[in-house]
């Protein structure tokens, strides 16, 4: 996939399998934009704040006891204040389109901790397998975004920004695996629910999420 990985241990199964989550993810953004955090092929921390900082922290307040150990993805080229932020928190896996030599001096005071250059990120084959011992089952990838019109048939219309926020979590309920519920406020996801065989425990979990993490 053209990954460069600059610092760290071997990626193992579940680094590699967390990694294409978050560029999968990421591909979806707006270039230099954005931040995703993800805990076992599961996102638990989005934001596209324009501001790496900013997006950091919004996507690491999401959700910062799942966030432990887990792989961040930042769509930018990580700089020396962003690098002091992520140095404060354990990630297994930083994935990011470059680092500064001053970021990177700082990030590799952690000698174990993954360090991987996406810059020449580039996945050919957008089909995805799911393979049954000697078998398997394809489909095509699912790149559609959001972009056209609505037609709003109720008589309360939403407002612009309402419908910003309505498409970012159409778009991120692509990547949660199983029963999805997205809560997004302010270019960023404030709960996530996932995994669960029942949609209504998922919206439970997304909604304490966010009464849990949420800054009054």
């Amino acid at each position: 996939m053209n990954l460069k990985k600059i610092n760290g241990k071997t990626l193992s199964y579940n680094n590699y399998n967390d990694i294409y989550s978050a560029l999968s993810i990421l591909e979806s953004f707006k270039k230099n934009e954005g931040a995703v955090i993800i805990k076992h092929a599961n996102p638990c921390g989005v934001s596209v704040e324009k501001n790496q900082i900013k997006s950091f922290q919004n996507a690491l307040m999401c959700d910062p006891i799942s966030s432990f150990g887990g792989v961040i993805a930042i769509n930018s080229v990580v700089s020396k204040k962003l690098a002091i932020e992520l140095n404060k928190i354990f990630f297994e896996v930083i994935v990011s389109k470059g680092f500064k030599k001053d970021a990177l001096k700082i990030l590799k005071m952690k000698n174990n901790v993954r360090l991987i250059d996406c810059s020449k990120f580039n996945l050919q084959n957008k089909n995805h397998y799911l393979f049954l011992g000697n078998y398997f089952l394809t489909q095509d990838a699912d790149n559609i975004l959001i972009n056209k019109k609505f037609k709003i048939v109720t008589k309360k219309k939403p407002t612009l920004n309402q419908l910003a926020e309505l498409k970012l979590a159409f778009n991120i309920s692509k990547f949660v695996k199983s029963n999805a519920i997205v809560l997004v406020k302010n270019k960023s996801t404030i709960g996530i629910g996932a995994g669960q065989p029942s949609r209504l425990d998922s919206c439970k979990i997304a909604s304490n999420k966010a009464l849990q993490f949420l800054p009054d």
